[in-house]
């Protein structure tokens, strides 16, 4: 799936006929029923609790807890983990471990109260102050999140203590799910501890396998292990403030990376404490304070592979997994609730894995940090081969990167964002076929959009910060708000200039009078943009394969170059678009119109 977003104004896509969802909120008191349904869920399945302890002012305790059908396993903040296959807990991480070394009888009760203390929400509560009366369930909080809502329901008591902290439970209701019989998502409160009361926090999450054996952040977490300090190749790009390409090398703390931007292209080596940064290709060198080093464009590259022994990584599922090369690839993502819009808009890696080993990452999606900005990452790993040293400078030659047409697609984006006007004739389709046509300039478009299976053609004019709608083909109009344009977001798409495209391939070049047309299309993605197998296909087998990607499921471009080979305009676009969580499959041409001018409906 190609790494194209553009996030619609609207709240429903227009072409595919979308609504919202009215949320209300269950009733208090179904709360007890929601509990006990959760729990009959996880007795037969795998429930996963991370539990954090505030034990002193500064001082968190956390651990992990995982729960099958007779096994039980902790993960402490130290990496140490122990098993309970009964009524004993031994310091192993065997899954399938039989027997096993003596019981801990050191820590034993110490893990009997972290388990306990996960099992908290499910125990029937103990008044020990009647003059508070009964318990009473009351809403706390209400959200309503991206394709889902949470309720946070507080147990407290008819009459309760003023100042009082009663536990709170807060559960997930997706789309389709029925009151009493939610999902338990997070559960805070109090415990005793001598004298002491210990604010206590959990998360909960339930997979339906009933098998232990090794979880994919496990992988996560020893491919993280087995790459610590080796040398990597990365090939990655990221949108949003960082709008960057970065390829090169890591090894560790050292590293030789070009950066590649919009505006400029610059290359930076670290060896020990040694910096140097070059923004000539290579050509000259000046040597930097590691002080004043920027260091944010190998952070976002470097940060997938940080390798930190306590890291305490949350839970993934598997999404699919397909062979490659005679072993396999393994894509795991970030269990959440959220729906799943892109490729990125959650925590994503691809493993590679050998008889069900994990030997390493081959790739990561995800969002990252950027000063102080979320941006999306998208970064290729690979073996570097040969001699795979970060050198000082002129460096080494195996880290400069490749480079193709995707630059002169950049210089062509630019070259049609100086204000000139653009005639534009679109078909697209999201489910339902629109064509839309007209003038666009910067931000102003006077577009018209007709539905391909019957309906009204809506004409749309905005200039500046003014808009007008008409629905009877010009005849009348009225003001509409500036900001609704999803016509124009449609087309413009593929004309949005400064950001830095993702790799492309040339796949043919027609000569024509006065210069060339050139196709070029993003290289295969097929690694990232798999397709998770339909229910019940096996990961691995031949059903599971990824399909290669087709025309419509790639970026294609055909660029307009002069006679020196200069990129001029791109000419059309074919390929996917990303409205929300919606695609719309587009193609797009593009001509210049000299001479016309986007006006106001005449009388406005």
């Amino acid at each position: 799936m190609s790494r194209f977003f553009i996030i619609a104004v609207a709240a429903a896509l227009l072409l595919s006929g979308a609504g919202a969802r009215q949320a209300a909120a269950q009733d208090p008191s179904l709360a007890e029923d929601d509990l006990g349904y959760f729990q009959k869920q996880f007795a037969d399945g795998h429930l996963i609790a991370q539990a954090q302890l505030q034990t002193g002012p500064n001082s968190l305790t956390r651990y992990r807890y995982d729960r099958f059908p007779g096994v039980q396993r902790l993960v402490l903040d130290d990496g140490s983990v122990y098993m309970n296959r009964g009524d004993s807990w031994v310091q192993s991480g065997d899954w399938s471990a039989g027997g096993g070394p003596q019981p801990d009888t050191k820590n034993g009760n110490k893990l009997d109260e972290y388990a306990a203390i996960v099992m908290l929400p499910f125990q029937e509560p103990i008044h020990n102050d009647p003059k508070q009366g009964k318990t009473v369930w009351k809403l706390a909080d209400h959200q309503e999140k991206d394709g889902y809502e949470t309720f946070t329901y507080e147990e407290t008591r008819e009459h309760p203590h003023k100042g009082g902290v009663y536990p709170q439970f807060t559960f997930v209701k997706r789309t389709g799910d029925q009151d009493g019989y939610l999902a338990l998502q997070w559960f805070t409160g109090q415990i005793r501890s001598g004298n002491q009361l210990v604010p206590v926090r959990v998360r909960y999450d339930l997979k339906k396998e009933k098998t232990p054996g090794a979880q994919p952040e496990e992988l996560v977490f020893l491919a993280k292990q087995m790459l610590n300090g080796k040398p990597l190749k990365v090939d990655a790009d990221a949108g949003g403030a960082a709008n960057c390409r970065i390829a090169g090398i890591l090894s560790g703390r050292n590293f030789d990376l070009t950066v590649m931007t919009p505006e400029r292209t610059f290359r930076q080596i670290e060896v020990g404490a040694n910096c140097w940064l070059s923004a000539d290709g290579g050509k000259t060198w000046k040597k930097q304070a590691p002080a004043v080093f920027d260091k944010r464009y190998y952070l976002l590259v470097y940060t997938p592979l940080h390798y930190d022994p306590h890291e305490m990584i949350p839970p993934f599922e598997t999404v699919n997994e397909f062979p490659q090369d005679g072993a396999s690839v393994r894509w795991v993502r970030l269990l959440a609730p959220e729906t799943v819009h892109y490729d990125g808009d959650r925590s994503a890696y691809w493993l590679t894995m050998k008889d069900n080993s994990v030997t390493g990452i081959r790739h990561f999606d995800g969002p990252m940090l950027f000063d102080t900005d979320y941006v999306i990452l998208h970064a290729d790993y690979s073996a570097p081969g040969g001699n795979s040293a970060v050198l000082p400078p002129p460096g080494n030659p195996a880290a400069v990167p490749q480079t193709g047409p995707e630059m002169l697609l950049m210089a062509a984006l630019g070259k049609m964002a100086d204000g000139s006007v653009w005639k534009v004739d679109a078909e697209a389709d999201a489910g339902k076929k629109a064509r839309i046509t007209g003038l666009i300039s910067g931000q102003d478009f006077d577009l018209t959009e007709t539905p391909l299976e019957g309906g009204t053609a809506i004409r749309e004019i905005a200039i500046k910060r003014k808009a007008w709608g008409s629905f009877d083909g010009g005849a009348t109009w009225r003001k509409e708000k500036p900001d609704d344009r999803l016509p124009f977001n449609i087309v413009n798409a593929a004309m949005v200039p400064g950001r830095m495209e993702v790799g492309f391939e040339t796949l043919d070049k027609e000569e024509q009078e006065g210069g060339a047309l050139v196709h070029i299309r993003v290289k295969d993605t097929s690694i990232v943009s798999a397709k998770p197998p339909a229910e019940n296909v096996t990961p691995g087998s031949a059903a599971a394969t990824p399909a290669t990607d087709s025309d419509t499921d790639r970026m294609n471009y055909w660029l307009l170059l002069d006679k020196a080979g200069n990129a001029v305009s791109v000419r059309r676009y074919s390929g996917p678009i990303y409205m929300g969580g919606d695609i719309v499959h587009c193609d797009e041409s593009f001509t210049k119109a000299d001479g016309e001018k986007i006006m106001p409906p005449k009388g406005k």
